[in-house]
């Protein structure tokens, strides 16, 4: 009967120290994420009425998308944040944004997706009056699918003119 209970009590400390390892948080993290998760919601601007606010908002992606068109950021460095947003949109949905055009793109990643999670924040600098991404330049993104892991993202550049020599090119 020793043996058992010498192999028994260290399954126990192990699923003890487990459970306490899952409800354990460190001191004034829930006071963090509660004054996060208040600045979050007051930063949000309504783009859709018909996606509801409640939709969440992919962890970690805001705050990668929040310098998008920031004036410390260069314009390749726009289409870098934008790629990171569709990785995290195909490492939860399994490919990338369907529909092709960039307002259909633009939806997905605001939220009317199968997960029904926003990818970026409501931010109106973001988008034009067809809800279309728009660069910092305020012409729509071109967005092409390579495949279901790449996608081509070019801005217009200083011209808003595509396909001239200052167009900001990505290929992810």
């Amino acid at each position: 009967m020793n043996w058992k209970l010498d192999k028994l009590i260290p399954a126990i400390l192990i699923v003890a120290a487990i459970g306490v390892g899952l409800v354990w948080r460190f001191p004034g993290d829930s006071e963090k994420a509660s004054s996060a998760s208040t600045e979050a919601e007051a930063a949000k601007v309504r783009i859709d009425p018909s996606v509801p606010e409640e939709i969440v908002l992919a962890v970690g992606v805001e705050e990668i998308a929040t310098h998008l068109h920031s004036k410390d950021t260069e314009p390749a460095e726009d289409l870098q944040i934008l790629e990171q947003v569709i990785y995290s949109y195909r490492q939860a949905t399994g490919s990338n944004p369907e529909g092709g055009e960039n307002g259909a793109i633009a939806d997905r990643l605001f939220g009317k997706n199968e997960k029904g999670v926003r990818f970026l924040p409501n931010r109106e600098e973001w988008v034009n009056r067809d809800g279309e991404l728009v660069d910092r330049w305020g012409t729509p993104y071109f967005f092409h699918s390579v495949s279901a892991e790449k996608m081509e993202i070019v801005s217009a550049g200083p011209d808003k003119e595509l396909w001239t020599d200052d167009d900001v090119v990505s290929l992810q």
